[in-house]
């Protein structure tokens, strides 16, 4: 793993008051996937979600975006570059997930995501080695999340492609991965939690890894997470 995350484009607009950095990350030589770093303006100052390895002209393009004033790792799994956030922006508030704090103790950690301002966040219950968080800005009606769905339509190589389409199961259309299904270990937890995101108004749905989604986003979070929740989606959710 490199320190700088390859391939980075933005930050550019999603929505009001909402832009995303994009760029790939490097799991292996030959897996490499599309990730993404959100950033939400809270009223108080930037929220830069699931921070990336940012390049000094990339950081400086931030900057001009306004203060960054919270770092957020929203589960247990993106975190890889938020020390090097931090040196970026001492002044900002690190809020990550209560399990962080044993797996990276060297990390001043200021408090958990759910106490991030002018964002509704939602803590995905069911996967305790995960802390899926999701975040909902209101006023842009934009559901940021990280892991909880891919979707990923083009792949760097061939066997990236390989282990979406026939390991994963998380090619070519908004999907929960075989990943996060293994994840789940209280699925009627999971269900609840998201049975209360699929009732928020959202009409974006952001993802850290595949396209933003644009259209018909609470029906496509629904379909993804059916198995997941082990009902039927109800037709309220999908009005």
């Amino acid at each position: 793993m490199t320190d700088v995350t390859p391939d980075l484009r933005g930050p550019s607009p999603l929505a009001p008051g909402v832009w995303h950095v994009e760029g790939r990350l490097r799991l292996s030589p030959g897996i490499h996937f599309p990730v993404r770093s959100t950033l939400v303006d809270t009223g108080e100052g930037l929220a830069l979600v699931s921070p990336l390895g940012f390049d000094d002209e990339t950081a400086a393009r931030i900057d001009a975006l306004g203060a960054v004033t919270f770092l957020v790792a929203p589960n247990l799994f993106h975190h890889l570059f938020l020390e090097a956030a931090t040196a970026r922006w001492p002044e900002a508030k690190v809020l990550a997930p209560p399990g962080l704090r044993s797996k990276r103790p060297g990390l001043t950690i200021d408090g958990d995501p759910s106490s991030l301002p002018g964002v509704e966040v939602h803590r995905v219950a069911g996967m305790p080695k995960l802390e899926e968080h999701a975040l909902f800005h209101r006023p842009s009606g934009t559901l940021v999340v990280t892991d909880l769905v891919f979707n990923m339509h083009r792949a760097h190589t061939g066997l990236t492609r390989f282990i979406l389409k026939y390991v994963s199961r998380a090619y070519g259309r908004v999907a929960v991965s075989g990943l996060l299904r293994w994840l789940t270990k209280d699925r009627p937890a999971a269900a609840a939690s998201l049975d209360a995101i699929l009732a928020l108004p959202f009409e974006r749905l952001v993802m850290a890894h595949g396209d933003v989604v644009e259209e018909d986003a609470r029906a496509q979070l629904a379909a993804a997470t059916l198995a997941l929740r082990g009902k039927p989606a109800a037709p309220a959710l999908l009005a």
